[in-house]
């Protein structure tokens, strides 16, 4: 019995199913992995900037806003630099302009997706035939 309210606290598991005992710590897991993968981490732009360096020389723009940024939120093939919720939306910081697509080896493909303002508002690694299915 709970002191402060004079309830009979009950152990969860003598009402629980077994199967619930399995499933709830593992959606506190997904929570928490969730949460860590959500969270704004340092990020070194360096490489990209090379990228765009060596494909794309006088943009000089796309390499200076890379160089801002140093925060990122990786969602596995995407990195977000700029939050992404509401987008294109009044008020919101993400307005789609453009995308720039660079290639990276013989692996993957680059979509850097330019705002409004010239910001960078996040890169998606994209399979390399990927770039033929979007070129006209």
């Amino acid at each position: 019995m709970c002191h402060l309210c004079r309830i009979r606290v009950v152990r969860q598991q003598e009402n629980m199913p077994p199967s619930l005992l399995v499933t709830i710590p593992l959606i506190m897991l997904f929570i928490g992995v969730s949460w860590w993968r959500s969270r704004w981490t340092p990020y070194d732009p360096s490489w990209l900037i090379a990228l765009v360096k060596d494909q794309r020389p006088k943009d000089f723009e796309l390499q200076q806003a890379l160089c801002i940024c140093t925060k990122a939120r990786d969602r596995g093939t995407y990195v977000y630099f700029v939050s992404n919720k509401n987008p294109n939306q009044p008020g919101s910081e993400w307005q789609f302009k453009r995308n720039v697509l660079l290639e990276h080896s013989d692996y993957f493909v680059l979509a850097i997706d330019v705002l409004s303002g010239g910001r960078v508002g996040g890169v998606e690694l994209l399979p390399n035939n990927s770039l033929q299915a979007r070129r006209p």
